[in-house]
């Protein structure tokens, strides 16, 4: 897919939404949005995982291949944020994720 497709464009606006959950956390520490924010994460490492699946179906050539393994490690990098409650640090690595097979 081109630069600016539907999915980079998708996770950018989930990450954009993770920034207003953070803002609205600033403005009123009682709130709890954890929930929230996990929800938005697993949105974007699930286009992720979908775009990587895809690649990875019509992989050939070494490039593309390698682009999945990166992609791949990318994911498993936010997981790891994720796990830890680094809701925006993972959003972050799945959008690159995107970006190397997207």
């Amino acid at each position: 897919m081109a630069a600016g497709s539907v999915p980079a464009a998708t996770s950018e606006k989930i990450e954009q939404a993770l920034y207003e959950l953070e803002a609205a956390r600033t403005a009123d520490p009682d709130l709890d949005l954890g929930f929230s924010e996990l929800i938005l994460a697993w949105a974007a490492k699930s286009v992720a995982n979908d775009l990587i699946a895809d690649a990875e179906a019509i992989a050939v050539s070494q490039g593309q291949i390698k682009a999945v393994n990166e992609a791949k490690t990318l994911v498993a990098q936010g997981d790891l944020l994720l796990l830890g409650g680094n809701y925006a640090l993972a959003v972050d690595k799945y959008q690159k994720a995107i970006g190397r097979v997207d």
